[in-house]
């Protein structure tokens, strides 16, 4: 009885205390409630992104990137890293180069313009790139270079050149290029004073020439006992009146291949026997056509760029469009020199010949 009255008397004083913390300001006092839960402001919040899982390359060039990190993301390493070719691929373990705190022994390998074609044409022996791509290309990124012999393949492919050089070597040498000071070639002085570009690589041959010794011959089928033919299409009947064409590059390569006009022009009937030259060819071809034509039986263009580039400035130097430029720029002169009939290419019908 005496231990219940304590703890009545316990209860009646602790209550009043809770009430007064709850109500402050006495009776006035309201209790505040909580608001509701609320997502509005949250719904279209973006979360940091996880970070992106690094790629795992099949060469490691971990210890090149010390010095030369930009080369981590340059595109031409990238790739070649990629495929499994490393720096050393190219220029050696260079361990030397790599200790060489001052910087001043090269790698163990460096390339000359007259070697980085030639290095290069080691692993990739063709280069199956359009004419039309070739010259978009050099136009965007080498312009200056006037002379298409001294386009190389680093012109066009990567940025694989140290935007800032300190130190500089002759790369045949591999000896430090020494200024007239006696010192050696360093940021203070511009490198295009001491890193002056060789004399260009000599002019590649004649492709027509070279390709139309290579391709062999295939002989048409014959009468043991006929008069001899010349080996390949028969295209006498097309030079009764295109006598040019007879010795013309394209249409003569393409006969040794027993490939004739009528392959591309079709048999043209109504064309052979008009004597008014009135009647087109069963099939001719505008600018947009000639290349498809080609690629039906050339799927590929394999061409040294820079062969692409001389053939260019010698023949058409006024199409800056490479859009504009089509097979037939490059190769033969597969077009009549005077015309004294002209048809609309598309539609067949007779037009008048343009004034020269």
């Amino acid at each position: 009885m005496k231990y219940g009255a304590w703890l009545a008397l316990s209860c009646a004083a602790v209550v009043p205390c809770f009430l007064w913390l709850a109500c402050p300001g006495g009776d006035s006092g309201r209790a505040v409630a909580v608001p509701p839960l609320s997502l509005d402001g949250y719904l279209d919040e973006k979360l940091p992104e996880a970070p992106k899982k690094q790629e795992v390359l099949k060469a490691d060039n971990f210890a090149c990137h010390v010095c030369h990190a930009n080369y981590q993301t340059e595109e031409l390493a990238l790739v070649h890293a990629r495929a499994g070719v490393g720096c050393v691929k190219c220029h050696g373990p260079s361990l030397d180069h790599c200790d060489d705190e001052a910087h001043e022994i090269p790698p163990d390998v460096m390339f000359s313009l007259e070697q980085i074609d030639a290095q290069c044409a080691e692993c990739h022996k063709s280069h199956h790139a359009p004419a039309t791509e070739v010259l978009a290309r050099y136009l965007k990124r080498v312009p200056a270079k006037i002379e298409p012999g001294q386009v190389v393949c680093t012109d066009c492919h990567g940025e694989h050149r140290l935007a800032r050089r300190t130190v500089v070597w002759d790369r045949k040498t591999r000896k430090l290029v020494v200024g007239e000071d006696g010192a050696a070639a360093r940021a203070e002085r511009p490198v295009l004073e001491v890193c002056k570009a060789s004399a260009s690589r000599p002019q590649t041959v004649d492709a027509d020439a070279s390709r139309q010794e290579a391709q062999q011959e295939i002989a048409m089928p014959m009468d043991p006992w006929a008069p001899v033919q010349p080996r390949g299409a028969d295209n006498s009947r097309c030079h009764t009146c295109h006598e040019d064409y007879a010795k013309e590059p394209l249409a003569e390569e393409h006969r040794k291949a027993n490939v004739g006009c009528v392959k591309c022009h079709g048999a043209s009937l109504g064309h052979g026997n008009d004597e008014t030259g009135a009647v087109p060819p069963d099939i001719m071809y505008w600018p947009e056509r000639i290349d498809p034509a080609c690629a039906e039986c050339h799927p590929k263009h394999n061409a040294p760029a820079n062969e692409t580039l001389v053939r260019w400035r010698e023949r058409f130097p006024e199409k800056t469009d490479p859009h504009s430029v089509v097979c037939t720029d490059c190769h033969g002169e597969h077009r009549l020199k005077s015309r004294s009939v002209c048809w609309d290419r598309k539609t067949g019908k007779l037009t008048v010949c343009p004034q020269k």
